[in-house]
């Protein structure tokens, strides 16, 4: 890999979807960026951790492409020569990037807990066992007119049909338009069954596949009947999974509008698909329900992957090779990204070009204290997409993210020693509330045998007064011979 061909791939990604990485002497820095929700700067506090866990990685030179899916397209002809690695959230074949784990593993400050918290969490809290969920499918998200995806365009058609009249009502679909008009946690979801995943615009990691998977709910992920292996997106979890296996896979119908020789004859009435996405989901759902016990096993295989597999420690391995494989590729020192004095071309010309040397970097500083100091609020972003300092600095003052990544092991059993805590109290505030109630049913019963004499002698007096009163009158009662 080149300097080159390193600058161009910089030179190709927008201003608002790009930033680089380059460590020197074990000091990282990091060039300016933009990017929305600060992603480069989880990022680079995810570098940070991960110097901290792997301190012998060799320098490297990266690319950060911080949109939600790949923008590189690759030449017709192949790889072209020197060809870089540049770093993404998801990745296709057809595109340069190179999938890493995505921010949300990290968290989202002041929105989205650390995965190593959350995964922890959803395992010990949100755990509903099978016959308590509902019986229902829930799908939640965003959806807007911004892409023309095949995942947006799978939530539009199934917003449509499961809005009709007569609907099928077990499909509880909640899809907006603004982000974070209302936002769905994972613990909601986890309430029903049934999940539905119909990916937005890019891959499965930005609808939050691993939070949904570990629900040990069913996931119905909504994809193409024949995709084209080339244009397959893919994340680092997305390839672990297998349909039928750990996720039921949902083939979609024909989404596109009808053809114009159809419509233009005379009199013909337009057509529509045979079957809706609706219509194929409740199918899915008809199954389920007749096959309760592989369908568990599909949910429970799937919450057993993300348990399993996705820890942590395995994260922060997977980005240690991922990195110390692309600095032996590179072809230069990564210091020279810096020192060197060159123009870096701006993709809008109305832009222009600019300078590129030590100047446009900053050292990530290493100290919590100083890098809540460092960082920047955008303001320039609507509301929903800032993230203030307060925010930032309660996570990183707050958490040691470098001590979050625990095994499984320990931290399960830590939270069942919680648990069995819990329950101990409970029992003894039932066995303390049972010893209560029984004093007070014996208090009564000792009142009520004490009662008992008296009223057997004021029911004999008065049995007493009413002969007498009979036997004066001269009139015989209803039981006298």
């Amino acid at each position: 890999m080149t300097l080159a061909a390193t600058d161009s791939a910089y030179e190709q990604l927008p201003p608002y979807a790009r930033s680089r990485f380059v460590l020197v002497s074990g000091m990282l820095w990091k060039a300016t960026a933009r990017c929305i929700y600060r992603r480069d700067e989880v990022v680079a506090w995810a570098l940070l951790q991960l110097l901290e866990r792997y301190p012998g990685l060799p320098d490297f030179d990266v690319v950060l492409n911080c949109r939600d899916g790949p923008l590189l397209r690759l030449p017709r002809r192949g790889l072209w020569k020197g060809q870089p690695l540049v770093l993404s959230f998801s990745a296709m074949s057809e595109h340069a990037e190179v999938a890493m784990p995505d921010y949300t593993f990290w968290g989202l400050p002041g929105k989205l807990k650390p995965w190593s918290v959350l995964r922890v969490e959803l395992l010990h809290r949100a755990q509903k066992p099978w016959r308590r969920r509902l019986s229902r499918a829930i799908a939640t998200g965003v959806v807007n007119d911004y892409h023309s995806t095949l995942g947006v365009q799978t939530r539009q058609a199934l917003a449509a049909c499961a809005a009709r009249p007569g609907a099928d009502k077990r499909l509880v679909i909640h899809y907006h338009s603004l982000y974070f008009a209302r936002y769905y946690s994972t613990e909601e979801h986890c309430a029903y069954k049934y999940i539905i995943l119909a990916p937005g615009s890019h891959a499965v990691w930005l609808d939050h596949m691993k939070h949904k998977l570990l629900c040990g709910s069913l996931v119905m992920l909504l994809e193409p009947a024949h995709p084209a292996p080339r244009t397959v997106q893919y994340d680092i979890l997305t390839r672990l999974l297998r349909p039928s296996v750990h996720y039921l896979s949902v083939k979609l119908p024909p989404l596109a509008p009808p053809s114009k020789a159809t419509s233009s004859k005379v009199g013909a009435v337009e057509e529509r698909p045979e079957r809706t996405v609706c219509d194929l989901l409740v199918d899915a759902i008809n199954w389920a329900e007749a096959n309760p016990e592989t369908a568990q096993k599909i949910a429970l295989a799937g919450r057993a992957l993300v348990r399993d597999v996705l820890t942590m420690d395995h994260v922060y391995a997977y980005f240690a090779e991922l990195l110390n494989a692309s600095s032996t590729l590179l072809g230069y020192r990564p210091v020279q990204a810096m020192q060197a004095h060159r123009m870096i071309a701006d993709p809008n010309p109305k832009r222009g070009s600019q300078w590129f040397n030590a100047s446009n970097f900053s050292r990530v500083p290493t100290d919590p204290d100083e890098f809540v100091r460092w960082i920047r609020n955008d303001t320039s972003y609507p509301a929903h997409a800032q993230i203030r300092e307060a925010d930032f600095e309660a996570v990183l003052l707050r958490h040691d993210f470098s001590r979050m990544g625990l095994d499984f092991a320990t931290s399960a059993r830590r939270h069942r020693a919680q648990i069995e805590e819990m329950r101990n109290h409970q029992k003894t505030s039932d066995e303390t509330r049972r010893s209560a109630e029984d004093e007070g049913r014996r208090v009564v019963a000792a009142a009520v045998e004490r009662e008992r004499p008296r009223s057997g002698r004021r029911n004999r007096r008065r049995a007493a007064i009413r002969a007498a009163a009979v036997a004066t009158s001269g009139i015989a009662g209803p039981h006298t011979p």
